[in-house]
């Protein structure tokens, strides 16, 4: 049976009982720990295709015995009385005929609800029945994969674009000339992203198909990545999709055949590109000056397989047997790092085709061996901006979630309740989650401010103890709070140009970090000077930080343990640092496991700092 304080407050209520019974979304009430029905709603009871006698009274388990991942979430809220949300969970309520799951999708949100001391007494979850939505998207998707699939393995580039020349789809095979990787690509403007090609062969070819619904082709140069392309547009009911096809090697092919050698080798001695040429065989015969000038070796050194030596030890077997697989095939196309003159590798794409004679035999291979390590440089950047981005947005909305989903049940509570204690804790619960967002809120906008530069500094000639000290008065309670006895140790009174509130930030966070990780332990600031700098330290006596991670726990989202249950977007020893770097100062961190952890802030007494 519910608790008498959970009977008053919600099933004496005929009219919450009414509303919750007809909602249109699925509702369940599960007590203790083995999770027994104690409410379903008509729509709940829709969804899983069974009657309330057949429900109430039962464990979640005996009523939906196919769903374990659904019980452990639940067991997860009661244990923990956290709220959690689940999206596009699969039920199996039962199987047909022949033996085959029936499934629904649901969106849950799952609250635990407590008694008048805090403690879980069961979970309460809502539900939004997503079935049609789902099955209708993975239809769509069986549709489109046969399409998609043979069009990623193309080898040929090919993509597709809107009306509005916004691109709709891009196969892997495209991603060289294009720039970015497919998934970067779909949703830009092709001229906003490629505005050189303008006016050019391909804008007007593209422009015609797109106009006159007619197909058209062209083979144009494309400077700005020394290649040629063949291209073929087809119009489309919403726009035109282009397939490509890099010829470059084939027209310098072909320009060399209409050369003679001297012509020829004038040319590729003019070249920014390294070119070669090798026998039937596959012995190199010639590279222009320019591989000689970059690799720093003789054109001797070079010939037959001694090219090899210039690559890169964990690329040569790739690099020989893709050499040895273009023998047959005839296409040589290939990257590995080169050793350049001064002693680094980097990144380079060769590409290469046969010469055939009129016997219809390979008579050489002419190719070209061409620079890319700004691409792979700018598709790295990429991923890890893109990368960080996911982390921030996975870490943030955990963070802006969890006090608001509080705030929002205590304001229930307080609407709910008479009692003037209920309504001053829950107010006193609104109040720090609130603060909490604050925070949250504040490290977003100086992570923001660091990432544009626009973290700015106000000094002002000012005792370093005076401001430490109001720092600590402020801090006091929160480390009482945390069991941690807050001990100020001033040095000997010291000015210097400083931030007022930036170094109470500074201050602010390493306090906070020690009521997270040195609880029940005391914590000592302390004010000192050298010739040169006023030292700031904060010293706790908790679980230490690893010497190997000394570093790292002053990058974004950096923490210095694992532990789930201490919250943070982990930013706020990289505000710190960027704060003490601003005022010319560094910081850094002495602990070891087990023995506490001191955070010494060094800043200079005279500085040039411009704000």
């Amino acid at each position: 049976m519910l608790s008498q304080v959970v009977e008053k407050k919600i099933y004496s209520s005929s009219v919450l009982m009414s509303i919750l019974e007809n909602a249109p979304l699925p509702i369940g009430i599960y007590e203790g720990p083995d999770h027994r029905f104690v409410f379903i709603n008509k729509a709940g009871t829709d969804a899983i295709r069974m009657k309330k006698e057949e429900v109430l009274g039962k464990t979640y388990a005996e009523v939906l015995p196919h769903t374990p991942e659904r019980i452990a979430s639940i067991d997860k809220v009661f244990e923990t009385g956290i709220p959690f949300t689940q999206n596009e969970m699969e039920l199996t309520i039962g199987h047909d005929s022949q033996g085959k799951p029936i499934n629904q999708y649901i969106n849950f949100l799952s609250q635990p609800y407590k008694n008048e001391e805090g403690n879980v007494l069961g979970v309460a979850s809502f539900g939004v029945l997503v079935t049609a939505e789902v099955e209708a998207r993975n239809k769509l998707k069986e549709e489109s994969h046969r399409t998609t699939q043979i069009l990623d393995n193309l080898s040929a580039g090919f993509f597709s674009l809107d009306r509005n020349w916004i691109f709709t789809y891009a196969n892997p095979a495209s991603q060289t000339a294009l720039g970015l990787p497919p998934s970067e690509i779909v949703g830009k403007h092709v001229w906003t992203l490629h505005p050189q090609l303008v006016n050019s062969e391909f804008y007007h070819a593209y422009h015609r198909s797109m106009n006159e619904r007619v197909v058209v082709e062209v083979t144009n140069y494309y400077p700005e990545q020394d290649r040629w392309y063949h291209t073929t547009s087809y119009p489309l009911d919403e726009g035109i999709a282009v397939s490509f096809t890099d010829i470059t090697v084939r027209k310098k092919a072909e320009a060399a055949r209409s050369l003679s050698d001297e012509r020829f080798h004038t040319l590729t001695e003019a070249m920014p590109q390294m070119v070669w040429i090798t026998d039937s065989d596959g012995n190199v015969v010639y590279f222009n000056r320019q591989w000689m000038k970059n690799t720093g070796t003789s054109l001797e050194e070079n010939l037959d397989a001694g090219w090899l030596n210039v690559l890169h030890p964990d690329d040569r077997d790739r690099a020989f047997k893709v050499w040895n697989a273009a023998l047959i095939s005839k296409e040589y196309d290939v990257e590995y790092r080169i050793k350049m003159a001064d002693g680094s590798y980097r990144w380079h794409v060769a590409r290469g085709v046969p010469t055939i004679g009129d016997d219809g035999k390979i008579k050489q291979w002419v190719g070209t061996t061409t620079d890319i390590q700004s691409q792979k440089q700018t598709q790295v950047d990429l991923e890890n901006a893109v990368k960080a981005r996911d982390e921030f947005l996975s870490v943030a909305s955990h963070e802006l979630k969890t006090p608001l989903t509080v705030i929002q049940l205590q304001s229930e509570l307080t609407k709910r309740s008479n009692d003037l204690n209920v309504v001053a804790k829950t107010t006193a619960t609104i109040q720090r989650n609130v603060s909490r967002l604050t925070r949250v809120v504040d490290d977003m906008l100086d992570i923001s401010r660091v990432a544009t530069g626009k973290l700015n500094l106000e000094l002002e000639n000012l005792n370093l103890n005076d401001v430490v000290l109001e720092t600590v008065e402020r801090m006091t309670p929160l480390l009482k709070d945390s069991g941690c006895e807050l001990i100020y140790r001033p040095g000997e009174t010291v000015f210097l140009p400083i931030d007022k509130f930036r170094i109470e930030q500074v201050l602010v966070n390493l306090l906070t970090n020690t009521s997270r990780y040195g609880k029940g332990k005391p914590v000592f600031v302390t004010t000192s000077r050298n010739e040169n700098f006023a030292l700031l330290s904060v010293k706790d006596s908790g679980s230490g930080i690893a010497p190997a991670d000394h570093e790292r726990i002053f990058e974004r989202f950096e923490r210095a343990t694992s532990n789930a249950g201490i919250s943070g977007l982990g930013l706020g020893l990289y505000i710190v640092k960027n704060i003490v770097q601003l005022h010319k100062g560094s910081i850094r961190v002495e602990s070891s496991i087990g023995l506490g952890a001191e955070f010494i802030v060094e800043l200079p007494l005279k500085t040039t700092q411009k704000t």
